[in-house]
């Protein structure tokens, strides 16, 4: 691992620990109200902190597999990264908000900081699951192939829109997810190693293999570099295979819900 890989891990995992941590304290001691909604002083003190640090961490993810001058250029662009906004259109006027969000900045740019060149060459950073946000260019060029092969335009796909595909097939979510260890075997089975997840925002990634789910997709499209399979979730309720290897195989593990092909349910 280069001493550049190392300090974006470590600067992933920092995003990742605090973000779980804030998240998990305001799920604790949050004082607002749900109905109607409202905010206290005291929760502004707290969710602004991990709103701010999913921004960073994807800033941070940004510069995954990018080539650097120096290691002084690789950590200003991880400084830089604390300014991320990506499509973020959240704005805090509460001065208490703005305040946290400004210390989290601050702590993590502090983090950084505390690494030199000579002590990350004998510091042992143990790998991550790789996860890269892809930039404009990146995102663009997965976008226009899955038009091309797909008819993806980048929002809704089959079954929420018409689609000339003759290799699809999708089912109501209730009868794939209790199967989804058996289909993301199977993805495994026919894939390389990386996959992307293309969504309806923006937010374009790519990611590990061995992080791939069914559970946590919404409206999103995801295929690896060979485009020979796509799977797509959306929020009705849908999951739709695309590709004859992928599809062949989940309509064999799905056999008793065969009555359930391409069947549109909603309540």
């Amino acid at each position: 691992m280069s001493i550049y890989d190392k300090i974006i891990t470590l600067a992933q995992k920092y995003c990742d620990d605090n973000y779980r941590y804030w998240v998990e304290k305001y799920q604790k001691e949050r004082t607002g109200n749900d109905y109607p909604y409202t905010y206290t002083e005291n929760d502004y003190n707290l969710f602004p902190r991990y709103i701010k640090l999913g921004l960073i961490s994807k800033g941070v993810d940004l510069l995954v597999d990018q080539q650097f001058k120096s290691f002084e250029d690789c950590v200003q662009s991880l400084l830089n990264a604390a300014d991320f906004q990506g499509n973020s259109t959240t704005q805090l006027s509460n001065e208490v908000g703005k305040f946290a969000s400004e210390d989290e900045k601050l702590k993590y740019q502090k983090y950084i900081l505390n690494f030199s060149e000579s002590n990350l060459l004998t510091t042992l950073v143990e790998h991550s699951i790789y996860r890269k946000k892809l930039d404009e260019q990146e995102a663009k060029k997965i976008r226009e192939k899955l038009l091309e092969k797909w008819n993806y335009s980048g929002s809704y796909w089959y079954p929420l829109i018409d689609t000339p595909l003759v290799s699809v097939l999708f089912l109501m979510d209730e009868y794939v997810l209790p199967f989804e260890k058996n289909i993301i075997d199977i993805v495994k089975s026919i894939s390389l190693c990386k996959f992307y997840a293309i969504d309806e925002i923006g937010d374009d990634y790519k990611y590990s293999l061995n992080t791939f789910n069914l559970s946590s997709l919404y409206e999103t499209m995801c295929c690896d570099d060979t485009f020979e399979w796509v799977i797509y979730r959306s929020h009705e309720g849908t999951i739709a295979f695309g590709g004859e290897k992928l599809i062949s195989q989940v309509k064999e593990i799905l056999k008793h819900c065969k009555n359930k092909f391409n069947v549109l349910e909603f309540d």
